[in-house]
């Protein structure tokens, strides 16, 4: 059985509204028009950053992610696969947004088979997901470092450490 999980519009307009106004911040002066040629090509240099921020959170907003008990698959732009019998490696890492870690997002990155696959918290599902990834990890002996024992814990994963380099997953 697979299941399907997409990056909700809601969950992105945060980061749609920052790379809109990043954006025109720095293109109105442009556009209005900027004497010193090293201030034009900062402003530039941002505003590009910005667009392409944009452009990344476009591409999230149109693929799906499939989970099944074959495997996890991103349908869309850009979109990969990984077996769960390649899975080679799972990391979980929390980006904090302020010093007390009070808010931030989480990163889930998988790799097998030459693939990358980098889901972030927004992810409708993601909780679900992290885990069910993980207990893949667990069960095929793949290592985990403190960090992401800690996340997965955080996500309501059971994860024991089975030796100083390697953790189980219980359920």
């Amino acid at each position: 059985m697979s299941r399907t999980y997409t990056y909700p519009t809601i969950a992105l307009r945060g980061d749609y509204f920052r790379a809109a106004t990043g954006v025109i911040l720095c293109a109105v002066p442009l556009a209005v028009g900027v004497d010193n040629p090293v201030t034009a090509a900062v402003l530039a240099g941002i505003a590009a950053l910005f667009a392409t921020f944009g452009v990344r959170t476009l591409l999230r907003n149109l693929r799906q992610v499939e989970v099944s008990e074959h495997g996890i698959r991103v349908v869309g732009p850009g979109g990969k696969d990984i077996a769960w019998s390649e899975l080679s490696g799972l990391s979980v890492a929390y980006f904090s947004t302020w010093r007390s870690r009070g808010n931030g997002w989480m990163e889930l990155r998988l790799d097998g088979a030459g693939n990358r696959l980098r889901l972030e918290s927004n992810l409708e599902g993601f909780e679900t997901v992290a885990r069910h990834a993980a207990a893949e990890a667990a069960s095929r002996g793949i290592e985990m470092n403190d960090a992401t024992l800690r996340n997965l814990s955080t996500l309501g994963a059971a994860v024991t450490p089975m030796s100083t380099r390697t953790a189980g997953f219980t359920r």
